[in-house]
This record gives C-alpha cells, structure tokens and sequence, in this order.
C-alpha cells in the first residue's frame, strides 16, 4: 500500500520539521509549507490525503485557509495545531470544517499519528472520497 501523503503547514519551523521527522518515520509522506498561500499552492498541486496546519500564520492564516478550503469545495480534510491553548479558536476551526484540533506544544507525536489515521480510516462525505 503506497503511503498516505500529509501537507504540513506552520510557520515554525522546527515544529513543521520535528513533525514531518516523526510523521516520516510513521510511514507517511510529509511536504511542507510555511505559511497558508504556500500551503495553498501545495495542495492544488500535490492533492495530498491530509492536511496538518496551524492556525496562527503570515498572509494566509488557519482560519482564513479553512474557509478558502470550503469556499473552493477541496474536501481534504484537515487537523488543526494551534499554540494559543484557545477554546474559542478550536471551536471557530471545527466549525469551519476541520476534522480534529490538537494544541502545542504536542508532547506526545504519536497522537497526532492516531488522528490522522482515524481520518483517514473514516472519511467523511466531504473528504473527496479519500
């Protein structure tokens, strides 16, 4: 079975790079951006099964990312990161259609692997049948 393909997008380097290094290890293909245009360009571009993103960015925000997603129907469904430790942030994410929101810093990796594969295992509708 080819490896699920997973766009991570944070401004942040060392969190985009500490958590390709673990999602790569996991068995995933990672690519990278660093802010949301980049992350846009990407996606139409590679088509990836899943994206991972922060919400805090230059130019293109999280939030602002989650709506393009939705206003241009791509149903690659997304897991938020955010550092802000913000329910009410979470909860505007998920209610623009992202499926999970994780808050950093992450200590434990492994949850975030388990969040992309219960996804990926169970897409919904809106997920352009991956």
């Amino acid at each position: 079975m080819p490896s699920r393909t997973v766009l991570i997008i944070d401004d942040e380097s060392a969190i985009r790079l500490s958590i390709a290094a673990y999602l790569e290890d996991s068995g995933f293909r990672c690519l990278e951006a660093a802010n949301g245009r980049e992350g846009l360009e990407i996606l139409v571009r590679e088509s990836p099964d899943i994206l991972v993103t922060d919400l805090r960015m230059p130019e293109i925000d999280g939030f602002s990312l989650l709506g393009l997603l939705r206003a241009q129907h791509l149903g690659t469904p997304v897991i938020v990161l955010t550092g802000t430790g913000d329910a009410q942030a979470s909860t505007e994410a998920l209610r623009l259609g992202a499926r999970d929101c994780l808050f950093k810093p992450l200590n434990d990796l492994g949850m975030l692997v388990t969040a992309i594969q219960a996804i990926l295992d169970h897409p919904e509708p809106s997920d352009s049948g991956r």
